[in-house]
């Protein structure tokens, strides 16, 4: 899996102890959304809401989109479906 840090946002990520992707995959976020389901296998998807400190002391609300085998059929993967946040 690839992912990218912005370079303005990931010292602020580290000193909250977000060095990575499972790090944020396993914070404990309420769901803004009810979860949309059944797009694959077990698949679902939702929106949740966090909070980081800058380091001039306010807090900035990030809105997080986390998804599990959600997938979106199209024309060239008409059964299994690509990654809907891929589309």
């Amino acid at each position: 899996m690839k992912y990218f840090f912005n370079s303005q946002w990931k010292s602020l990520f580290l000193k909250q102890g977000l060095a990575d992707f499972e790090a944020l995959w396993e914070l404990d976020l309420i769901s803004l959304d009810k979860p949309n389901r059944g797009r694959g296998r077990d698949g679902w998807s939702s929106v949740c809401a966090m909070n980081i400190d800058l380091d001039n002391g306010v807090s900035k609300k990030l809105i997080i989109k986390r998804q599990q085998n959600h997938n979106s059929r199209t024309l060239f993967h008409p059964f299994t479906g690509i990654p809907t946040f891929e589309k």
